[in-house]
């Protein structure tokens, strides 16, 4: 028996020392993703929930395993704004760093309870990665530098282990979705395609004819019944990549970014938000020592920071329009389309960019 613990324990070591070797970054790295991530938020993902609060009460119908279960109905439209204020102070203190450790677990509480009743009227969304991603990093030391109030490094902060945690997380994800297409796709009959469904219904059903959608329509349904074998496999490997080396893994990472720029192209399906956790994985260590010796440049953008802080809680406060993305109003689809094909072109530079690092020979 103490054999086979003994066994077990190994397995499980060498598991996460794998995993840890494919994705370790230091602190000085993760400060600056947080600012990074925090940035990402403010000028491209800030939620409007205050509409909620108007639902009429025959809507609410949370589902079991959510927080809304423990209301009667939809709170007030007040008590949703001043969690749309608060969420918006937490944003600005993690990029700032003051406080970052609490900033980022108080943004993520007032998410998850806002997206609970979000989620009350019988939808769910895919926004959790992003939440899951800075909670992880909550515990990775991310407010120690780069920051006004710093946080103490403190013996449960580990960048290892956060970024250990959420390509697991993803690695996850993905798998629990491409095994339920391996059963239903990964067959030979080539009369019917998992992706010809959803091109065809989204382009007639739900009026998704932007960006490159017109074109496909001669694609031949062989080349769809392909692509259903090429995600399925996508989203079947990426823990074997993980625990192969750091190079698959950012391999992995470039097929992950190629594959969500088809889906904007073809499909119109942003999820846009999963290229700020893919963003995790880059080292940003020698961008921190650069921005370190440039105090013009961190006053610039502390004082930018601020200036969109400010519209942000102006619309909040005065309830102009319901804008995720600043400026862009979220019934301006194409617009939006647009600003998600330039984030995944960037990201995917970004890794291609990184990759071609990692090629380079070790300098003794």
């Amino acid at each position: 028996m103490n054999k086979s613990f003994t066994s077990i324990d190994k397995l499980n070591n060498l598991f996460w020392s794998k995993i840890v070797s494919s994705t370790r970054q230091d602190v000085s790295s993760v400060s600056v993703f947080r600012v990074i991530a925090g940035l990402f938020i403010l000028l491209l993902n800030v939620n409007s929930f205050g509409w909620i609060g108007s639902a009429p009460r025959a809507f609410f119908d949370p589902p079991f395993f959510s927080l809304g279960i423990l209301f009667k109905s939809f709170p007030s439209t007040a008590v949703l704004r001043t969690m749309e204020v608060l969420m918006l102070i937490c944003l600005l203190f993690t990029i700032a760093g003051i406080r970052a450790r609490f900033s980022t677990r108080l943004y993520v509480a007032l998410s998850l309870i806002a997206h609970s009743f979000q989620f009350s009227f019988g939808k769910i969304d895919h926004d959790i990665i992003y939440l899951a991603l800075l909670l992880c990093m909550s515990f990775s030391g991310w407010g120690t530098q780069l920051a006004l109030v710093p946080d103490t490094m403190k013996s449960s902060d580990s960048p290892e282990r956060s970024l250990s945690l959420i390509s697991v997380l993803l690695c996850f994800g993905f798998f629990s979705a491409g095994f339920l297409k391996a059963i239903n796709w990964f067959n030979l009959d080539f009369t019917r395609s998992g992706v010809a469904f959803w091109y065809y219904s989204g382009y007639y059903a739900m009026g998704r004819t932007s960006l490159l959608a017109p074109a496909a329509q001669h694609v031949p349904l062989s080349v769809f019944k392909i692509m259903d074998y090429l995600g399925v496999i996508f989203e079947l490997i990426p823990l074997f990549c993980l625990l192969k080396s750091r190079k698959m893994w950012t391999i992995w990472l470039i097929l992950a970014c190629s594959f969500h720029l088809v889906n904007l192209l073809l499909l119109n399906i942003a999820f846009f938000t999963n290229a700020l956790a893919y963003l995790a994985f880059i080292d940003y260590s020698a961008l921190g020592q650069k921005i370190r010796k440039n105090r013009s440049l961190i006053t610039a953008f502390l004082v930018m920071t601020l200036f969109v802080f400010i519209i942000r809680l102006y619309n909040v406060l005065f309830y102009v329009e319901d804008m995720s993305m600043l400026f862009i109003k979220d019934t301006d689809i194409k617009t939006c389309l647009w600003i998600y094909l330039i984030i995944w072109l960037f990201t995917l530079s970004v890794f291609i960019r990184y990759f071609r690092r990692l090629l380079r020979p070790a300098v003794v």
